[in-house]
């Protein structure tokens, strides 16, 4: 069993399908270099679009897994060198989104040049933000840049007029939060099923409880008062009234929504709902 393989069963306690997983988050692992057996178990995931090993401690790509469908991959975090680069572009083909932020990148344009040309085609984003290679000669290095890439729209953030561009950010945090809602999380898979995520039906159930709570409240303030009036009496009748249908009806869809499941399979396995942090990605 690869590190990797082994790091995913001893969180979730069993072994996941790689067919049904079109995402992998494997972020925070100490990795240092992808070993043969990882890379074997990571082919194995055939749908795979978008591959996540940030903050690893990554050196060396050789070991790079090949995912003919590959478009997004973050490697921001790690160790990664100009020349490892190559790896990326001979792997990749389709590949539209790169994050390699916070690595050790300087600017050996003779490393660069190659992969970047290859990656040139298909490449729209790309972040090489706090490497060094963005810290010396900020204004050439963008030029070079914008030139070796021509149909690339997004470098660190910035447009080809050094305009701020929020699209790739929200892009990843609407792509998480779509797949949170549709496909549920991988703790959900060990129990056997998946939960969608529905925000209108919590909204919508608590603005119902609210209701019967303000009912019950009329009720002990009504029993409390003597009837002096008719008009009193009229709106004690009122809240002795059998509730709303509408409301009872909202409420078996609300109770029904809660027992619902979601037979589908997640499509995104990844460390971060495991470890207890920001609820995303499954």
């Amino acid at each position: 069993m690869s590190q990797i393989e082994q790091n995913i069963f001893d969180k979730v306690g069993f072994k996941v399908s790689p067919e049904q997983f079109e995402s992998l988050i494997l972020d925070d692992q100490e990795l240092y270099d992808i070993s043969l057996e990882d890379k074997a178990y990571l082919e194995s995931f055939k749908c795979c679009t978008y591959l996540s090993l940030a903050n690893c401690k990554l050196r060396l790509l050789a070991n790079l897994p090949n995912l003919p469908n590959l478009v997004r991959l973050d490697l921001s975090s790690n160790q990664i060198v100009a020349k490892e680069l190559i790896h990326i572009a001979n792997n990749y083909l389709k590949l539209e989104t790169l994050k390699l932020g916070n690595n050790m990148i300087k600017p050996e344009w003779e490393s660069l040049k190659m992969p970047l040309t290859k990656l040139g085609e298909t490449l729209i984003s790309l972040d090489l933000s706090a490497n060094l290679i963005g810290e010396i000669q900020n204004n050439y290095y963008r030029e070079q840049i914008f030139e070796l890439l021509p149909v690339l729209e997004v470098l660190d953030g910035y447009d080809k007029d050094n305009k701020e561009v929020y699209s790739d950010n929200d892009e990843d945090d609407e792509y998480r939060d779509v797949n949170q809602k549709k496909k549920g999380n991988l703790r959900n898979a060990q129990r056997g099923h998946h939960i969608t995520t529905n925000d209108d039906n919590e909204e919508s159930k608590g603005e119902a409880e609210d209701n019967e709570e303000e009912d019950e409240e009329y009720d002990e303030e009504d029993d409390d008062e003597p009837e002096e009036v008719e008009d009193q009496e009229e709106v004690e009748g009122y809240y002795e009234e059998e509730e709303d249908p509408a409301v009872q009806n909202q409420e078996g869809r609300l109770e029904g929504d809660e027992d619902e499941e979601d037979d589908d399979s997640g499509d995104v396995l990844s460390f971060d709902n495991i470890n207890g942090r920001k609820a995303s990605y499954f």
